[in-house]
């Protein structure tokens, strides 16, 4: 009986590892670049697996890449010729099954070449900067504020700066002799001074009176600029020479002072800032309205109510509670300019309402408006 059970537990083993996963027969070459220097290559590089399989490789990043378990010869391709790698660009690695290998290449690439840096001072910088030129040929373009990295083969070179703009001049030489050996980037400065090509026109307004609200225009030679009673405003970028400032005003205010003629310079490295001040006196935008009612009979009621609402806006739909009047008596109300609609709510509806249905009111104008109202 015994030999029969082993050959049970046999049979058994057997069919357990044939339903099961096998064993792992690839690994994992987890593949890691650097790159220092300052003329990385800028295309990269290739990794070539057994002279079969190629990968492209970042200057400096990580990629994976599952290969079968064994020895396996790593050949970079594509490393410019200015660059060295470590630990060099032939590598024999052993992969084990189910295994994250890993695999470092660093590369230095040193440059050969100029750094130019501009240091710009003053106003109105230039907006596209500079042209840099070496042995009096064009070769790049640096920011005002900038540096530029030129790569170049060793040797004796002169390196200039041109394409300023008018108002800009240089601050020092213009040109810079130096000499570029192999593997060394050589640092050339160069100083800019800019001027103004503009000025700044500032308006203040000093107001009087009440009421100032509204839109206040400035006007330099007809060219409008909104500006603000309350606070001071700066027009800008105004070109040289002769201006005429005025300024617009609401309705309800003039202008006691003014037009200003004023004369902008440019060319220095202060902006030239012009300030005028404008006097200006307004009045109230409103009128006075002055209802009175005449009631006739007796009425039930002990007031009406007075509600208007400006023509065109909305009307029926935001009326406004100007107040209260006595059956017979009279309502003095502040109402701003303009043409209203005019309702006398609270009368009994037994009585009869005589009188407008709208009114109109300037400036500081008195308008009297009547109704009859008769009840029995």
């Amino acid at each position: 009986m015994r030999p029969h059970s082993l050959l049970i537990l046999s049979a058994a083993l057997t069919i357990s590892c044939d339903d099961g996963p096998g064993p792992s027969t690839e690994g994992t070459l987890v593949i890691s670049t650097s790159t220092a220097g300052d003329h990385p290559d800028p295309d990269g590089y290739l990794l070539s697996v057994d002279d079969l399989d190629t990968l492209a490789l970042t200057p400096s990043g990580t990629t994976e890449l599952e290969v079968p378990a064994g020895s396996h010869t790593l050949q970079l391709l594509g490393v410019a010729q200015h660059c060295s790698v470590a630990p060099g660009p032939s590598l024999e690695v052993d992969v084990t099954p189910g295994s994250r290998t890993p695999v470092e290449f660093a590369f230095d690439c040193p440059g050969t070449g100029i750094s130019v840096t501009t240091t710009t001072t003053g106003l109105d910088f230039d907006a596209d900067g500079y042209r840099i030129t070496v042995n009096a040929v064009d070769r790049e373009t640096v920011l005002a504020n900038g540096v530029a990295l030129i790569f170049l083969d060793p040797g004796e070179l002169t390196i200039g700066v041109t394409g300023l703009a008018p108002n800009c001049a240089m601050e020092g030489p213009a040109s810079a002799s130096v000499t570029v050996v192999d593997e060394v980037i050589v640092p050339v400065a160069f100083a800019v001074l800019c001027t103004a090509t503009s000025g700044v026109i500032g308006v203040a307004i000093e107001v009087a009176g009440v009421d100032p609200e509204g839109e206040y225009v400035a006007m330099v030679d007809g060219t409008t600029y909104p500006v603000q009673w309350d606070q001071h405003t700066y027009m800008t970028s105004i070109t040289p020479g002769d201006h005429v400032v005025t300024l617009g005003v609401p309705s309800n205010c003039s202008a006691e002072t003014g037009p200003h003629v004023i004369t902008l310079t440019a060319g220095s490295t202060v902006r030239d800032t012009a300030e005028v001040t404008f006097s200006v006196s307004c009045v109230t935008r409103l009128g006075t309205l002055r209802l009175t009612t005449h009631t006739t009979g007796t009425p039930s009621s002990n007031y009406y109510s007075v509600w208007i609402c400006e023509v065109g806006f909305y009307c029926g739909f935001y009326p406004l509670l100007l107040g209260t009047v006595d059956p017979n008596g009279t309502l003095v109300a502040q109402v701003d300019q303009g043409v209203y609609e005019i309702w006398l709510y609270d009368v009994p509806a037994t009585c009869d309402i005589n009188g407008p249905s709208q009114f109109s009111i300037e400036l500081r104008d008195t308008v009297d408006v009547a109704y009859a109202v008769s009840c029995p």
